[in-house]
């Protein structure tokens, strides 16, 4: 499953756990296990901005705004998630 299949399941609320027994989607199960993970373990606040601004789609200035932030902080907070995120889920440092 892609990178956007994945954030629009999140936004529809659909992202749940799949059947038991085979299935020839378990790459995408795996995958799905791993964002979740990456999601679940950043920091407080980078998990807040990451999920208003790639998932709820709020621009940074808003999410700035909202938080009483720099913009400049909120897209360093949105920076360091997106490269925890994409270490997670990095083939080469898979389980």
């Amino acid at each position: 499953m892609c990178f956007r299949k994945l954030v629009q399941q999140l936004r529809r609320g659909s992202w749940s756990p799949e059947p038991h027994g085979y299935d020839d989607r378990a790459p995408e199960r795996d995958l799905r296990r791993r964002y979740r993970a990456a999601v679940e373990t950043l920091p407080d606040l980078q998990r807040e901005v990451f999920w208003r601004h790639r998932i709820d789609g709020q621009p940074l200035a808003e999410i700035a705004a909202a938080l009483g932030l720099p913009s400049a902080e909120v897209e360093g907070h949105l920076s360091c998630a997106l490269v925890a995120i994409s270490d997670a889920l990095d083939p080469l440092d898979a389980d």
